[in-house]
């Protein structure tokens, strides 16, 4: 693994090829959106779920969304610069190597913020599946065969939850819409509450806020 260390926001940031699922390059939109849809709230316990090189968890925590930031990925490389990371500045925060919340002890966090896997490999993007020089269909941290990662997330995720805790991910339109999870947070007890829809045409990121369907509750 190649790690290349870059410079966020005054921050000494390892990454590499494997564990940067073009993260970097939404990093600073991400955390402006997820401060607009904070609406001047702040977070005390807060999880980057699919964190890869942690962008999205040190985004939020720099810019004071948060008081303290978790870290979880599959990726033993994500552990790896993630390591190097919190060496390098001298910070120190959980890093929960799990698929989900399997390896993840019992808490409650009252922000998730993500970047997960955004194709399912069963349907073909509209732009043969190029993303710079990865396929959707190879690339593990861009792809959910058939929405497995979601679905275990949102299945999970009602356990470390808080009751007015917020879900705040970046998906991609070209593997998905609001449609695709839909039924996912319907059967789980969550609604959409925000979206915002990126206004970089070539990205077509668009960002979401979940949370628990008071109705429900």
């Amino acid at each position: 693994m190649n790690i290349q260390t870059i410079d966020m926001a005054g921050l000494d940031v390892s990454t590499s090829n494997e564990t940067d699922g073009f993260g970097f390059k939404t990093c600073q939109e991400a955390v402006s959106i997820f401060h607009q849809f904070a609406d001047g709230r702040k977070f005390d316990n807060a999880l980057e779920w699919c964190c890869g090189p942690g962008y999205y968890g040190l985004g939020i925590w720099k810019t004071g969304l948060v008081r303290t930031v978790s870290f979880n990925d599959i990726a033993p490389e994500a552990e790896e610069v993630m390591r190097i990371t919190f060496e390098d500045n001298n910070i120190d925060f959980p890093f929960y190597l799990s698929d989900n919340f399997d390896n993840i002890p019992k808490q409650k966090f009252d922000l998730i913020v993500g970047n997960p896997p955004h194709f399912n490999v069963n349907i073909p993007s509209e732009d043969n599946s190029i993303v710079g020089t990865h396929t959707y269909h190879d690339d593990r941290k861009m792809r959910d065969l058939d929405w497995e990662v979601h679905k275990k997330f949102y299945k999970q995720v009602g356990e470390y939850l808080t009751d007015d805790g917020s879900i705040m991910l970046m998906e991609n339109w070209k593997g998905s819409s609001v449609e695709t999870f839909k039924s996912m947070w319907e059967e789980n007890g969550l609604e959409l509450t925000k979206f915002y829809s990126s206004e970089d045409k070539e990205s077509r990121n668009y960002y979401i806020e979940v949370r628990r369907n008071c109705a429900i509750i």
